[in-house]
């Protein structure tokens, strides 16, 4: 946290990141290059194998009921096939039709679907926390109504995320000069007092 301060700290810093996040949202607007759809693309494939190797394989090594473990399998199977479909997509071997909310509301159904096979299986005298099983709920609910009709196409959303990175871009060149305009100031204030 405190390394995080001080980068932010640093005017120079806070310009180059300015100019990354600048160049990068004005890539991203689609009606300038079309590599906002492939970028979206490989961040959604990232996401889903950090989701896969860090959160969804520690499932493996628990001891736990068959049926629960089956479908944990094809959960796996499933999200794999989607993340590196995603990932050969930009390289033109398959084509995997554009729908990053309806990708990431599969990945939530899925874990809602297992959670319930999960809370029906459980013991009675080892309780399954009645929030998990509300939660589960929510996450097959969420996941199924916004799968069959998503709220926002890939296009808005890479319009969004264009915007944001245009947004961040500016308040980082902004706070970038501040600081080394300020930082000047001072040194030019401690010179001429000593």
């Amino acid at each position: 946290m405190a390394g995080t301060k001080n980068i932010l700290n640093n005017g120079i810093v806070l310009v180059v990141l300015a100019v990354i996040a600048i160049a990068l949202g004005i890539v991203m607007i689609p009606q300038v290059t079309d590599l906002g759809q492939q970028i979206l693309d490989i961040f959604v494939a990232i996401v889903l194998f950090i989701y896969l190797f860090t959160y969804l394989i520690r499932k493996f090594k628990t001891k736990g009921n068959k049926a629960i473990m089956i479908l944990a399998i094809i959960e796996f199977a499933v999200i794999f096939l989607i993340a590196l479909g995603l990932i050969l997509t930009q390289f033109k071997v398959i084509t995997i039709a554009n729908g990053t909310l309806q990708i990431i509301c599969l990945a939530l159904w899925f874990r809602g679907v297992i959670e319930v096979v999960k809370a029906y299986y459980t013991k009675k005298e080892s309780k399954y926390p009645l929030y998990k099983l509300f939660i589960a709920i929510v996450m097959i609910t969420v996941g199924a109504y916004f799968f069959a009709k998503p709220i926002i196409t890939d296009a808005q959303l890479i319009l969004i995320i264009a915007i944001f990175l245009l947004a961040a871009g500016v308040l980082f060149g902004v706070l970038g000069i501040m600081k080394l305009t300020g930082g000047k100031k001072s040194k030019k204030k401690a010179a001429a007092n000593s």
